[in-house]
This record gives structure tokens, C-alpha cells and sequence, in this order.
């Protein structure tokens, strides 16, 4: 499998911007052109999910073993907690009604 190389990092983040938002302004250093921007409310978003569910944190990604160890752990205790799930659910359906649920009308499907 051939990877693609790595992105060359081409925008420099402009932070001083003066607005409410604390917007960050991203210009390519080629061009003079606003690459991209983004406000506060953008990052955290950005922090909340995608941080989150890639796990891009710096300090795992400069530290690659620990970033498997962690990624292997998680999808370990994701692995246990849905087959402790369908086990739950299996032996859930597969019980039948008991003496106390008919004599209270249970069993039987009601109107």
C-alpha cells in the first residue's frame, strides 16, 4: 500500500484578530490569500468531536506507543461492553414468563 506524503503545513495562523469571536485567520505565505479561519466556538467543537474520536491529542501523537496503547485499550472495554450487551439482550429474550407475570395477566397481550 503506498501512502500519500505528508501535508506540507503551507498556513500561518494570524491570532492577533480583534473581534469578540477570537477568530484564528489562516494565510498562505505563498500567496498573501486567507487560507481559512475559524472562532472559538469552531475549535471547541473541533476539540469536542474530532479530538475526540481520532484521538489527534499532541501529547499521544508525540508519543505514538502510547497513542496504540490507549487506542487498543478503548476499543478493548468498546468490545466488552457490547458483547456484555448482547449477552444481557440474549438471555433477555430468551427467557419465558413466569408463574407471577401470567397469574397477573401479563402474559397475555393486552388490548
Amino acid at each position: 500500500m503506498v501512502r500519500p506524503p505528508p501535508r506540507a503545513r503551507a498556513a500561518r495562523v494570524a491570532r492577533g484578530v480583534d473581534d469578540p469571536a477570537r477568530s484564528w485567520v489562516y494565510i498562505d505565505p505563498a500567496s498573501g490569500q486567507v487560507a481559512g479561519s475559524n472562532d472559538a466556538n469552531s475549535r471547541l467543537r473541533r476539540w469536542l468531536f474530532n479530538a475526540a474520536h481520532s484521538l489527534d491529542f499532541p501529547w499521544l501523537i508525540q508519543h505514538r506507543p502510547a497513542w496504540d496503547l490507549v487506542v487498543w485499550l478503548l476499543s478493548i472495554v468498546g468490545t466488552v461492553a457490547s458483547a456484555s450487551g448482547v449477552v444481557i439482550g440474549w438471555r433477555r429474550l430468551r427467557r419465558k414468563p413466569g408463574p407471577a407475570a401470567a397469574s397477573k395477566g401479563l402474559a397475555q397481550a393486552s388490548p
